[in-house]
């Protein structure tokens, strides 16, 4: 390696990617040739988890989705065996409307493993629920519930339902209703009833929320308005409170139930907009510390994609492009941008380029300032839009799935759309060239690092442990699992001579038999 290159990778605190597009060792497919997991569906952004990953007694992604074969449309949700690559679906409603906005949201429930399904109108007065008859098994399901009716509040819209383990498993209920304004309900008993749902936020014209949870003790919400005078905004829900990013308590949840909702001036700003430009979130994740990330555009000529995180006390944005035009006939529908929740240095966007959106992967290694970048679809006929990466996914087949969309007028049709899917299998490795040895540095947190002596790693339970090492393209390229398992407790370091490794972005993964963790690589000439 040449002198000054090795000097400027010793010299970062952390790995920095470069922002060239890392060479492929094949071209793009066009949307149309990617494999289409289910015809005929669509969504909407708002509304989650759409798809989980979720390994129990089997390893499947479940997928929901709203069927537009016909008019009035299905809502449906589907699963992917990994073991097997089948495919099963099930239809949950035959009969709901038309309309992208009618989408189910689901949640894989504790401790039985059961699937909850929630599903509701765009502007309705009920909403409904229904719960899987077996463990990690979508064939068969109960009775519909109306879980909530237009007695508690009206306008449902987005469901977005999670479970806090450290609540005694109790599910959460969040979506737009009460006054058109973020409503809340839960449920202590696995989703059998449900207390009155309450107005937990209020703030302009129809507040919009995207949420995340840690699954344990956390919930997180990303807030945007539909009117333009007001910024965006963070909230925390844990330990009975509304939290600020720096921790400080805004309401408690009592407090919220018995007075009435937490207003939008009594929450700090993220993002200033000005007088013309409007704003939407697309997702919210965690980063390795816990600290929230999100991607969001601000809509003023073209939609402009941005990446923001709270590095503890305050938040940075970086921007990261001009998307360009709508998705389709509204205002306000961008071709979308999501997060890898494991992972939220990793995004996918879709922009234009040329007559139509096409999908990008794009991977930060110090904290957004540059980014390393891989061409996912080129030379579509259609769009490739409202890319979704399943939550807890960790690896294995479907990476990401999104829309590819012939048509589209608007949320009430009429459409035509598949949902696709982008799995490892689709690019193979980087050819395997010859070099010098290379210093490889990421962030360490004392659990993992890497430096030029290999992985370093504190490993609790060797016989569970792994370590994987992907490409750009999230294929396997290395399995460092059997020199894990051969170790004792402790701490260690694994060798490894990035020589025989091609120039571009990789990604390692580790899970030490308590907890899972993942880092950034750059190898360079």
């Amino acid at each position: 390696m040449k002198k000054s290159v090795f000097a400027i990778l010793c010299a970062l605190a952390m790995f920095c990617l470069t922002s060239k597009a890392i060479a492929q060792a094949d071209l793009p497919k066009a949307g149309a040739a990617h494999t289409t997991y289910m015809p005929n569906g669509i969504w909407t952004w708002y509304g989650d988890p759409k798809a989980i990953y979720f390994k129990g007694a089997y390893e499947k992604t479940y997928i929901s989705y709203f069927d537009i074969s016909s008019n009035p449309g299905k809502v449906v949700i589907s699963s992917y065996n990994h073991a097997d690559k089948s495919k099963q679906s099930f239809i949950i409603d035959p009969s709901f409307g038309y309309d992208d906005h009618n989408h189910p949201s689901i949640l894989v429930r504790e401790p039985d493993h059961r699937i909850l399904i929630f599903w509701c109108g765009h502007s309705g007065g009920t909403m409904r629920m229904r719960v899987s008859t077996n463990p990690e098994d979508i064939t068969a399901w109960g009775p519909t519930q109306t879980i909530i009716s237009g007695a508690n509040g009206n306008n449902f819209t987005y469901p977005n339902p999670y479970q806090l383990s450290s609540e005694n498993n109790r599910i959460y209920l969040f979506y737009r209703g009460i006054d058109w304004q973020q409503t809340m309900t839960w449920s202590d008993d696995g989703g059998t009833t449900w207390i009155k749902p309450f107005k937990f936020f209020a703030g302009g014209n129809r507040p919009y929320h995207k949420y995340h949870s840690n699954g344990v003790d956390e919930i997180h919400t990303l807030t945007e308005y539909d009117n333009r005078a007001l910024p965006m905004q963070y909230l925390c829900i844990k330990k009975g409170g509304f939290y600020g990013a720096a921790g400080n308590l805004i309401r408690t949840i009592a407090d919220v139930q018995a007075n009435g909702p937490i207003n939008s001036a009594d929450i700090p700003n993220i993002f200033i907009r000005g007088s013309t430009t409007n704003c939407a979130g697309w997702d919210i994740a965690l980063d390795a510390q816990g600290n929230p990330v999100f991607v969001m555009d601000s809509i003023q000529n073209g939609h402009h994609y941005y990446w923001v995180r709270w590095d503890g006390t305050k938040w940075v944005k970086h921007y990261l492009m001009n998307s360009g035009a709508e998705m389709g006939g509204e205002f306000g529908f961008a071709c979308g941008i999501t997060l890898d929740h494991a992972n939220p240095n990793i995004v996918y966007l879709s922009h234009w380029v040329g007559a139509q959106p096409e999908l990008e992967r794009w991977i930060t290694g110090d904290n957004g300032a540059t980014w390393a970048k891989t061409v996912i679809t080129a030379g579509s006929a259609g769009q490739n839009d409202r890319p979704c990466v399943p939550r807890g996914y960790k690896g294995g087949d479907i990476t990401l799935i999104w829309l590819y969309v012939r048509s589209y007028t608007n949320w009430f049709g009429p459409f035509d759309a598949d949902i696709k899917m982008y799995t490892f299998a689709d690019h193979p490795a980087p050819p395997v060239t010859s070099a010098l040895g290379l210093r490889l540095r990421t962030e360490g947190n004392g659990i993992f690092s890497v430096d030029r002596e290999g992985f370093s790693l504190a490993i609790s339970d060797p016989a569970a442990s792994s370590l994987m090492l992907y490409n750009s393209a999230g294929r396997l390229v290395r399995d460092l699992t059997s020199q894990i398992r051969s170790l004792s407790a402790g701490q260690h370091t694994i060798r490894f001579a990035g020589k025989s490794l091609a120039e571009g972005a990789y990604l390692i993964r580790l899970s030490n038999g308590k907890q899972s963790y993942m880092r950034t690589m750059l190898v360079c000439r």
